[in-house]
C-alpha cells in the first residue's frame, strides 16, 4: 500500500533535515570554540573533523625495508618496499591501490609513534603485525626461511641529515 503523499512529504523533509543539521555539525566541528561541545554533545565518530593544515607538518618521509635469511644462512641486503608513483589521470575518480597504500603507510608512522612512546608489547601491536604480514607476503625470488623489516626516517634534503632508523624488527619465520 503506498504511503499518502503527505506522509511521503513528511517524510522526504525529515530526511533533508537530518543532512543540513549533519552538514551544520560538520561545519560548526571546524570552529576551535565550538568544537568541545560538539564533541561532547553528539556522537564524534558521526560528525567529520578534517584538517588540511596540520600544527606540525611532516618533516621528511618513512621508509621500510626488509631482508631474508635464506636456507643456507646467507642474508639478503635490504631492500626497500616500493609503491606504485605512476598515476593515470583516472586515478583522480578510481584509484584502488590508494587505500592499501594509504593503509600501509599508517602502519608505518602508527609503528614510529609507537616507537617512540614506549616499546612495552610493541610486537603484538596492529602497525607491527601489519607491516610482518605485508613483508611476509612479497613476492620473492627465493624461499627464505626467516624475513626481517626495518624503518627509516628520511629528513628530506633540506635538513642535510642521513636518514634515521626508527625501528629494526627481529627476523621471523615464514615457514
Amino acid at each position: 500500500m503506498p504511503l499518502p503523499a503527505a506522509l511521503d512529504r513528511v517524510s522526504g523533509f525529515a530526511v533533508a533535515a537530518m543532512f543540513v543539521f549533519w552538514f551544520l555539525l560538520s561545519l560548526l566541528v571546524l570552529v576551535p570554540k565550538f568544537r568541545p561541545a560538539v564533541r561532547q554533545r553528539f556522537l564524534s565518530f558521526l560528525v567529520p573533523e578534517w584538517k588540511f593544515f596540520a600544527p606540525n607538518p611532516a618533516q621528511g618521509e618513512y621508509h621500510l625495508l626488509f631482508r631474508d635469511q635464506l636456507e643456507d644462512g646467507s642474508v639478503t641486503p635490504w631492500t626497500e618496499v616500493t609503491f606504485p608513483r605512476n598515476r593515470r589521470w583516472w586515478n583522480v575518480a578510481w584509484n584502488p591501490d590508494k587505500r592499501a597504500n594509504k593503509a600501509l603507510f599508517d602502519a608505518i608512522v602508527g609503528l614510529a609513534s609507537e616507537v617512540i612512546s614506549s616499546s612495552e608489547g610493541l610486537v603484538a601491536s596492529i602497525p607491527y603485525l601489519t607491516l610482518l604480514s605485508y613483508v611476509s607476503g612479497l613476492s620473492r625470488f627465493s624461499t627464505p626461511t626467516y624475513t626481517q623489516f626495518m624503518v627509516l626516517h628520511d629528513f628530506s634534503s633540506f635538513m642535510h641529515r642521513e636518514p634515521a632508523l626508527v625501528f629494526s624488527s627481529e627476523l621471523h619465520s615464514l615457514q
